[in-house]
């Protein structure tokens, strides 16, 4: 792959990440109310798939760093590198039955 490849993977990717985004936020944002045919099951699985969203990134562009720049997709030590990201995930993993 030459350089403008690459770039354009990215930014088809960028675009991807985009629009999942904006759909879990417009699913996870929308109140709550008696007229909301969305079921529990269903509002848990998009919290559920968001936070595999979130670990594929860390994981993929910033393990073992504290925390991940989502859009240079860099990972950096801000909190005496100690992967801290990783540590304070695993206790949301095990809630959410991630194990």
């Amino acid at each position: 792959e030459n350089d403008n490849d690459m770039m354009a993977h990215s930014e088809a990717e960028s675009e991807s990440l985009k629009t999942r985004a904006q759909q879990w936020r417009n699913k996870l944002s929308s109140p709550f109310s008696e007229d909301d045919d969305t079921t529990t099951e269903e509002r848990a699985q998009t919290i559920k798939d968001a936070f595999k969203h979130a670990w594929k990134g860390y994981e993929t562009f910033a393990w073992g760093f504290d925390t991940l720049k989502p859009v240079s997709r860099k990972g950096v030590d801000d909190f005496l590198g100690m992967a801290i990201t990783l540590i304070d995930s695993l206790d949301t993993a095990w809630i959410m039955g991630l194990k």
